[in-house]
């Protein structure tokens, strides 16, 4: 790690950042559009490996009450093995612990998992992500309908209950145009589903199939409704969840989705008390 800086990114570094992210083959411009929405919407925080000037490496912490998530932790091909990826995960916690989260929780690729368990995170189990090229057309049930200002209060209730932490300053950020709700036949909201994450000015800028969003309901019926709705016939689209809602997953296996990879969770601290069987698409793999 000689002549290497590990220090808080800056305005600057964002334009270079979605190089260095294709370069360390982890999304691109997509992963510094991710780290760009952390750092200015969700008071989260971007590290950046700095050798002499030039991004070898970086990674992004955000908090959510006391749960707090590590994501975009890269290293360029030449610069692995050097410690860069530890001390890039390292200083997200250190930044983590300060904002005074009990639980530090990432997604671990196979490289990264055995810097992650030197560092004391344990495996609590995988995520997947599933897609299809092409939806099947199924009607949007009629108790789904569109989100309005007045259900958030409502949606942040149930989001807790799913996710066991305090997304209310990300949901905030992105209630508003295409998010969905579910009623019940007395007119209570039982899920919601938010779309992707608004894109950030310049240059970092994503798809439907890179940020898909977030659905969350009580049960299978009610998941699979808003899965259904929420989407477009003939589009392609990708979804991420626990492997652990095996409900939700044979719901997007009946719109026509696959699994195609899966991602091993990884905890620092105890799990939340959240409930997988509820989560039926996450926003992604950097904050669940």
């Amino acid at each position: 790690m000689s002549g290497v800086t590990i220090r808080p990114a800056v305005a600057g570094d964002y334009a270079c950042l979605g190089g260095m992210f294709a370069r360390a083959e982890l999304g691109g411009e997509t992963m510094a559009g991710q780290l760009a929405f952390v750092e200015r919407r969700l008071g989260g925080a971007a590290f950046v490996a700095d050798a002499d000037g030039e991004l070898v490496g970086a990674s992004a912490a955000v908090a959510f009450g006391t749960s707090g998530w590590i994501g975009g932790v890269a290293v360029l091909p030449g610069w692995r093995g050097a410690g860069l990826g530890r001390a890039l995960t390292a200083e997200a916690v250190r930044w983590l612990d300060d904002a005074g989260t009990a639980t530090v929780s990432l997604h671990a690729t196979a490289l990264g998992r055995p810097v992650y368990e030197r560092l004391g995170f344990a495996v609590d189990g995988r995520w997947l992500r599933l897609r299809t090229e092409a939806m099947r057309a199924m009607p949007a049930p009629p108790a789904v309908r569109a989100g309005r200002p007045a259900d958030l209060d409502t949606v942040l209730v149930l989001d807790r209950a799913a996710t066991g932490s305090d997304r209310s300053r990300l949901l905030r950020a992105v209630w508003g145009s295409g998010c969905l709700v579910a009623e019940d036949a007395g007119g209570l909201v039982r899920g919601f589903h938010v779309p992707k994450t608004p894109r950030p000015a310049g240059r970092h800028r994503w798809t439907p199939a890179d940020q898909p969003g977030a659905t969350i309901a009580v049960d299978a019926q009610v998941g699979a409704a808003l899965l259904a709705a929420w989407q477009r016939p003939g589009v392609a689209a990708s979804v991420v969840l626990p492997a652990a809602n095996v409900a939700g997953r044979g719901a997007l296996q009946a719109l026509g989705y696959l699994v195609t990879s899966s991602t091993v969770l990884m905890r620092h601290g105890p799990a939340p008390a959240w409930l997988p069987e509820r989560i039926f698409g996450g926003f992604n793999l950097f904050w669940g």
